[in-house]
């Protein structure tokens, strides 16, 4: 019964609202089946009814649609990224309800700092809600997670190594809590909605103030063994080459980084590293310059597009070479990195890289980034009700 209450769900979830002879087309379900979940998860408040516009139906009464209650319940959102942090609350429809976003000095923020704010800032943000009504925590943060724990581990956007979040989140609002990392949730994203550009194996490569990588292969996320990043940015490309923020030097971003990039342009000395990241007006600056013939503007890309070319031969001699998509507003650029990139993959010298490997551009991440923290909520709370756990109409399970 819960794969087949999850069937419909995810049915919905995908389809919008539907007829309930439409539904049971796409579940394979029988109608006495579906007839009797159906009636079951409308009384629960899972799923409600509307009357049908259809100028179509000639006799008879007109055929209603079932879709999902978007007062069933809600899921919080947390996104933290390099000096920026948004809290959003989405009802069970998959609707934003509203949204907090602000500009935060990430590397301020001590472990009691961070956790205080993203307390408070869902506090406020659920203040009015009903009782049992949020129902699911989702974070999404720029840096290494634990698989196991749901902890953040590691990243150059704060000062500390290790903060158990979703132990803490989950002892204040009591809910299910669950962390990813922002390029696996961006990977996600671009799963379901560009499937038919990128396939069911790709890689999805960000430059941000970072270089973050994430893959689906046959239509799975990959993950390390027990943590959630690939670190691609941090592979080297130049021995005692420029500092990266990792402390190491010579890794990938540090060359095609956002910071990277204008730290070359502006010819930075190379152990420089900013407190700030570079804004969008100063990333526009670079684009429009290197499309002007500025030969500083141009040799940073190219030397990115070198970066990129050397992990990618890297990747893609283990792998065999897959669609990569260019996440991040520097995918403006990659025509100056295009041609690096596949000499880099040409002098690796496995057969393999001369299979196709097409590139697709995305210039928002951060659009990207929500998009995945709410698929991860909602498969969380269809789960859940799925499973006949939570319920905002009925606080304890419904039998």
């Amino acid at each position: 019964r819960s794969q087949n209450r999850y069937r419909i769900l995810n049915t919905l979830r995908g389809s919008g609202s539907l007829t309930r002879a439409k539904l049971g087309e796409l579940t394979n379900l029988s109608q006495a089946a579906l007839s009797n979940l159906l009636g079951i998860m409308i009384e629960q408040g899972l799923l409600t009814t509307i009357g049908s516009t259809s100028k179509n139906v000639k006799r008879g009464r007109p055929q209603s649609k079932v879709s999902l209650n978007p007062e069933a319940g809600a899921g919080v959102t947390v996104s933290i990224n390099f000096n920026l942090m948004s809290v959003s609350l989405i009802d069970y429809s998959g609707k934003t309800i509203s949204r907090d976003t602000r500009s935060v000095d990430t590397r301020k923020l001590d472990r009691n700092a961070t956790a205080k704010w993203i307390i408070n800032a869902i506090a406020k943000l659920t203040s009015t809600l009903p009782v049992n009504y949020l129902q699911t925590i989702s974070v999404g943060y720029q840096g290494v997670t634990d698989l196991n724990t749901d902890a953040l581990l590691w990243s150059p956007i704060v000062s500390f190594d290790s903060l158990p979040i979703a132990d803490i989140l989950k002892k204040e609002f009591n809910v299910p809590v669950t962390v990813s990392n922002d390029c696996n949730l961006i990977a996600k994203a671009l799963h379901k909605t560009e499937k038919q550009k990128l396939g069911d194996s790709f890689a999805a490569l960000l430059f941000s103030h970072g270089v973050g990588m994430a893959m689906y292969m046959s239509n799975q996320p990959l993950y390390g063994a027990h943590t959630s990043a690939l670190e691609f940015g941090h592979i080297q490309f130049k021995e005692s080459g420029a500092l990266c923020r990792c402390g190491k030097k010579g890794c990938i971003e540090a060359y095609a980084s956002e910071y990277g990039l204008i730290r070359a342009v502006n010819r930075k000395n190379a152990n420089y590293i900013p407190k700030v990241s570079p804004t969008e007006a100063q990333i526009d600056t670079l684009i429009q310059s290197a499309n002007s013939n500025d030969q500083a503007s141009i040799d940073g890309l190219e030397l990115a597009g070198q970066a990129i070319g050397t992990g990618l031969a890297t990747l893609f001699t283990l792998l065999d070479p897959i669609p990569v998509a260019l996440v991040g507003k520097l995918s403006r650029a990659s025509h100056y990195m295009q041609d690096e990139i596949n000499r880099a993959l040409k002098n690796a010298g496995h057969i393999g890289l001369n299979l196709p490997h097409p590139f697709h551009c995305f210039e928002d991440d951060i659009t990207l980034q929500h998009e995945g923290l709410n698929l991860i909520s909602m498969e969380t709370l269809d789960s859940a009700f799925a499973d006949n756990v939570h319920y905002a109409n009925h606080p304890e399970p419904v039998q």
